[in-house]
């Protein structure tokens, strides 16, 4: 797995796999295959990510993300599923 990158305590990173596998994809929608591919994407806030996370799920149904706050703890995982109840913020 790539390493999480380094975030301030603002920061959130996003993290995007299909839904139907948990494999992790890249951000142009590629199985992750070595540890040259860009997983992880950093917003400067939580509502920058979530919105970024349902603009791809809107265009995807088959992906799934996952919203990492700077410890790598998750802090939100939007997919189909709960796309219409994800909030705006938390």
């Amino acid at each position: 797995m790539a390493k999480f990158p380094t975030i301030s305590h603002k920061q959130y990173a996003l993290l995007i796999a299909d839904r139907n596998t948990g494999h992790v994809l890249d951000f142009k929608g590629n199985l992750k295959l070595n540890d040259a591919q860009n997983i992880y994407r950093v917003f400067d806030s939580l509502e920058e990510a979530i919105y970024f996370a349902k603009s791809k799920i809107e265009t995807n149904k088959q992906i799934e993300c996952a919203i990492l706050n700077s410890l790598n703890v998750i802090v939100l995982k939007i997919d189909k599923m709960n796309f219409a109840n994800a909030p705006e913020r938390l």
